[in-house]
């Protein structure tokens, strides 16, 4: 791959959808909407740490 499309791609990777990227729990009916997939598992592993112990000790 040529040194422009590593450059493009790149610049690809860090745009923003409009779309949010969402996620919810198999153990109850929380869910979330995220603008990141990292935000999504962050606020899944908090809501198992504070919600599900068992589950989050687990994962």
């Amino acid at each position: 791959m040529g040194r422009a499309n590593r450059g493009r791609d790149a610049r690809d990777s860090r745009r923003s959808t409009a779309e949010p990227i969402t996620g919810q729990c198999e153990h109850c009916s929380w869910h979330t909407a995220q603008s990141s997939y990292s935000a999504v598992v962050e606020a899944y592993q908090d809501h198992l740490r504070e919600n599900h112990h068992d589950a989050w000790v687990r994962a």
